[in-house]
């Protein structure tokens, strides 16, 4: 609700009307712009979406293949009718990940629903249910999409030696299988528990997420850019870190460290390739939607320079041109009189003076 605008009348301002143009458009696409990413659902057969029932109406919706996951804990639900073309939105304040217990991957959405006539029947049949609006602009939650995609598939990396989708990947092992200083592996144990894990995140209590082995307990897809974390517990007692494959400890178990190497060289971590291709991705699409955005602003401040100066050309007034403008007529004048006055002369001459001759 709080991201909407409404006139004086209470009216919602559509602010994604394709007639909107100049500043206050820019200043959408730049807090609104997804780069045409955007969560889409499945509408159908035992994926429909279901409405519990309340109040506060709790709706379950399954992500369709290749859907978005990045979603705020408030925002809207845009449902299409499909007969008619009539968008109805309904508003959620909460909104929570449900994952496949088995995979850890993300299936569906729950969503706490602000509107109480938001019923199972107002989704049934609806040809589009998404969250957000498309914008093919590359705003800020274009980027901070792309930095979550990043943090999660590091984490993924150097905690399992994984990639996001759960592939293994080649020469590197997980912190979760290796060995510290004292030996110690596993997650059986309270000391074990809170060292498990490399890189996570820290929940809405501030502490950093721990894991016992359950994949709805923990999971990658709730670490983002900004609760992104290294293990505290390794920061302060470096030598808990799991460095060894091997329970004795030898320092030739350090090939763990050397294994962690491989994850920058692994062309399946991204869908760009390697680490250094998505870096460069993400960097390129920042210059150039970056210098996109100067040359349009330079572009339409000459444009406004010119019109202005074309209305002041028009419409404003000089004292110093008025003036000048004030002695050029009175000098045309002056020069006119004269010329009269000459004319004048000529007459009075040809007629009164030569015709006493």
């Amino acid at each position: 609700m709080k991201y909407d605008v409404f006139w004086a009348n209470g009216t919602r301002f559509n602010m994604y009307s394709p007639t909107l143009r100049g500043e206050l458009a820019a200043l959408i696409n730049l807090r609104d712009g997804n780069g045409g990413n955007f969560a889409t659902f499945q509408t159908a057969g035992a994926n429909a979406p279901t409405v519990d029932s309340g109040p506060p109406n709790v709706l379950t919706m399954h992500f369709a293949p290749g859907s978005r996951v990045d979603m705020g804990q408030t925002g809207s639900i845009a449902v299409r009718n499909p007969a008619s073309g009539v968008i109805t939105h309904f508003h959620y304040d909460a909104f929570e990940l449900v994952f496949d217990p088995v995979t850890g991957a993300p299936v569906s959405g729950r969503f706490t629903l602000v509107d109480d006539t938001a019923t199972a029947a107002a989704f049934t049949g609806s040809s589009e249910i998404t969250i957000g609006r498309t914008s093919n602009y590359m705003g800020i939650p274009y980027f901070k999409a792309r930095l979550n995609e990043m943090v999660r598939t590091l984490a993924a990396a150097f905690n399992k030696g994984q990639r996001l989708n759960g592939e293994e990947i080649a020469g590197v092992i997980g912190h979760l299988h290796g060995f510290d200083l004292n030996g110690l592996t596993g997650i059986g144990s309270d000391d074990a528990l809170l060292t498990a894990l490399m890189l996570g995140y820290r929940n809405e209590a501030g502490a950093f997420q721990t894991w016992d082995g359950n994949p709805t307990d923990f999971n990658y897809f709730n670490i983002t850019a900004e609760n992104f974390s290294v293990n505290p517990m390794l920061l302060s007692q470096p030598h808990l870190l799991r460095l060894s494959g091997y329970a004795d400890t030898l320092p030739s178990g350090h090939h763990m460290v050397l294994s962690w190497a491989n994850i920058k060289e692994d062309r399946g971590l991204f869908r760009e390739g390697r680490l250094g291709d998505f870096i460069a991705a993400i960097t390129g699409d920042l210059g150039v939607t970056g210098r996109q955005a100067e040359s349009f602003s330079r572009s339409y401040g000459e444009l406004m320079v010119t019109i202005d100066n074309q209305r002041r050309a028009v419409s404003s007034v000089s004292l110093d041109e008025e003036v000048a403008f004030m002695i050029q007529h009175q000098l045309v004048f002056q020069a006119a009189a004269r010329l009269f006055s000459v004319i004048d002369g000529i007459y009075d001459t040809m007629i009164n003076r030569m015709g006493s001759w």
